[in-house]
């Protein structure tokens, strides 16, 4: 669960996500969102178990992993 501050950054990162996916001109509706915000819960979670992604910054698996 994340905390408020939390909370404010993802919003912001999930803004910067889906601007750029329109600059594209392409959209995700919210389901969509609510898995990657899954997705990116459990990447965090066994990331720090496994190190499956050299990238430590959660905000950068926005850009590196799920924006490309």
């Amino acid at each position: 669960m994340f905390t408020r501050k939390q909370n404010r950054l993802q919003n912001k990162i999930e803004e910067q996500f889906l601007t750029g996916l329109r600059s594209l001109g392409l959209a995700f509706g919210p389901t969509k969102l609510a898995q990657l915000n899954e997705f990116a819960q459990l990447l965090e979670k066994w990331n720090t178990i496994y190190n499956l992604t050299g990238i430590k910054n959660t905000a950068d698996w926005w850009t590196h992993h799920f924006f490309r």
